[in-house]
């Protein structure tokens, strides 16, 4: 499995926390790898004692040693989930702090360079962004709800491919030649205080 092996050889920067985004990533763990891939996909996944098992790989995960580790919890989310997960947690201007990820597969961005910095700060090269994208990219995150996730489909045009780096911005236009559209799932939770 490519994500397993990315994160053996790259760990961190595969994956990252801090200790204020510890109960986020917890609580990832148990939405997803306890409770939602055991009921949704139970002939791929089970739950039998303190054991999760992925019938698919053949893997094992002893879930008491991961609910003690924060980076066992992101490694066996990422050998179990395709998705990657940027974990974004409120400052006190209610402005929202990257401080966790798991990511194999990052567009444009390192995530262990962009720690502490806040969604427009990340966001600061993208062309438009401070136009109409901050306002909804902002939204989705001011609605949010204690314990709710929202998904989100991100859309990215290459016409180049480079393993060093993949910020490019294309420029689409009649007569561009054919492009692959990939699509990646951002997943956002809440840690914002109940209202």
């Amino acid at each position: 499995m490519l994500r397993k092996q990315l994160i053996e050889d790259s760990p961190t920067v595969c994956m990252g926390d801090s200790k204020i985004s510890r109960p986020a990533i917890r609580e990832l763990y148990e939405e997803v790898l306890l409770d939602l891939l055991p009921k949704r996909y139970p002939s791929m996944f089970r739950i039998s004692g303190d054991m999760f098992f992925n019938l698919v790989t053949g893997s094992r995960h002893r879930i008491s040693t991961a609910l003690r580790d924060p980076k066992a919890m992101l490694r066996q989310l990422a050998e179990n989930v395709e998705e990657d997960f940027y974990l974004m947690v409120p400052d006190a201007q209610r402005d929202f702090i990257l401080e966790g990820w798991v990511s194999c597969f990052p567009q444009g961005l390192l995530p262990a360079s962009k720690v502490g910095m806040s969604v427009s700060e990340i966001h600061q090269p993208v062309p438009g962004y401070e136009g109409r994208l901050k306002k909804g990219v902002n939204r989705c995150f001011e609605r949010m709800e204690r314990g709710e996730s929202v998904g989100r489909l991100n859309v990215r045009f290459y016409s180049i491919f480079s393993l060093q780096s993949n910020y490019y911005y294309v420029l689409l236009t009649e007569n561009s030649g054919p492009y692959n559209a990939i699509m990646t799932l951002s997943v956002c939770l809440s840690m914002a205080p109940t209202r």
